[in-house]
């Protein structure tokens, strides 16, 4: 990564459109995200809260304000330190994208369910049911490049939900982002959850004694531990989800232009280019 010194270092000017690997684009994305945090928290810490207390329809408001103030990110160069009410003449207009991603990402998780489990219910070997779910998962590979166009283009939103094919022809980058993304998220995710999968295992061990006959009790600072371990596990999960934003904006401007302003003024400040 090439960094230009400047003199008051006010700013961190991304070149989105540039010629980078999947592993760059995921290195320079969570490193952009980590130096901005304090401005990730203050414009999104409302949509943390909606989305903690009432997941859905609260994820489609938290992804609506993300996709807002990257789409800034973008056209601007830099991440502005904005409040939330900064961007809300963008926010519903990017909460109707958000959820018709929300639809491609939930009808493909329906085709892979039931890819999985139908052989077994007809009397197949398990196998089939892995070999039909893996093998759906790849042929939907594509589709994240039409998530990604419809977060952050000016694209109508048919045109977005028929960028399938350009997604084929960028199956390799495509592939090796998500695949690395998933692994890492995932092993994120499974540190997690430990302390809430945890709490709900000792809940679920006390219901059962009680249906058993057995007096068992749990304390007050059970529940209140445990709803402290949802909360913990909600907000590390929705800082994994901008972090990886991130990273998917600069591996979409690594594969194709992305409008963006011209005219950014990058004197007198960091430029990083990616």
């Amino acid at each position: 990564m090439e960094i230009e010194k400047s003199n008051n270092g006010q700013q961190n000017i991304v070149v989105l459109n540039n010629e980078r690997s999947y592993l760059k684009s995921i290195s320079l994305g969570i490193k952009f995200a980590m130096d901005h945090f304090g401005d990730l928290t203050k414009c999104m810490w409302p949509f943390f809260l909606l989305t903690i207390l009432l997941p859905f329809p609260g994820i489609l408001f938290f992804k609506g304000q993300r996709d807002a103030l990257l789409r800034r990110w973008i056209k601007l160069g830099y991440l502005p330190s904005v409040g939330p009410k900064a961007l809300l003449s963008e926010l519903f207009p990017r909460v109707v994208r958000a959820f018709f991603s929300f639809l491609i990402i939930l009808v493909c998780c329906i085709a892979c369910y039931f890819a999985l489990i139908l052989p077994t219910m007809y009397g197949k070997n398990t196998w089939y049911g892995l070999m039909a779910f893996g093998v759906l998962a790849l042929i939907f590979i594509p589709f994240d490049f039409c998530i990604w166009r419809l977060s952050w283009s000016d694209n109508s939103i048919l045109k977005c939900l028929g960028s399938y094919l350009d997604g084929v022809r960028h199956y390799g980058k495509l592939f090796s982002f998500l695949l690395l993304n998933t692994i890492l998220y995932t092993f994120v995710s499974l540190i997690a959850v430990l302390p809430l999968f945890a709490a709900s295992l000792t809940q679920m061990e006390v219901f059962n004694a009680r249906a058993m006959g057995e007096l068992a009790l749990l304390p007050a600072s059970f529940y209140v531990m445990l709803v402290l371990a949802y909360i913990v596990f909600m907000v590390i999960m929705l800082f994994c989800d901008l972090f990886y934003s991130f990273s998917a904006c600069l591996c979409w401007g690594s594969i194709e232009e992305v409008p963006t302003n011209s005219e950014v003024e990058t004197s007198g400040v960091d430029r990083i280019v990616g």
